[in-house]
């Protein structure tokens, strides 16, 4: 498994694989205001290519954002969010796989869930 550290984020948008994927991956111009300076982002990827798009870490603690254009998930899609469990164990506290549907609901476990990308301006 390897874990890197975000791009810069001043990298073209398509490196990020579109429009959504570099607007919340690749936070530009560096951490959302009121963002602790002890978060870390990183990139996950494993030997067997399950990837998350975003992982961040404060201590040991760990959570996924995965984003997926889609209208529709299922728990196959999250595929690389368990693995990140998996691997993360008792440290995992969280994972997200946002996407472009209405409701938010759990993907074969309770500290997975899918949410409709359009709750982040809700908050």
């Amino acid at each position: 498994m390897t874990v890197n550290p975000r791009p810069a984020p001043n990298l073209p948008r398509t490196r990020f694989g579109g429009k959504d994927h570099g607007g919340l991956a690749g936070y530009p111009g560096g951490l959302p205001a009121g963002a602790s300076p002890h978060l870390r982002f990183w990139h996950y990827r494993d030997k067997d290519k399950n990837e998350v798009d975003c992982v961040i870490t404060r201590g040991r603690k760990v959570w996924g954002v995965e984003v997926k254009l889609s209208q529709s998930v299922s728990s196959s899609h999250a595929k690389g969010l368990h693995k990140l469990a998996e691997y993360a164990k008792g440290n995992f506290q969280m994972g997200m796989l946002l996407y472009h549907g209405d409701d938010t609901f759990s993907l074969g476990d309770s500290r997975i869930l899918a949410v409709p990308i359009s709750k982040l301006w809700e908050l």
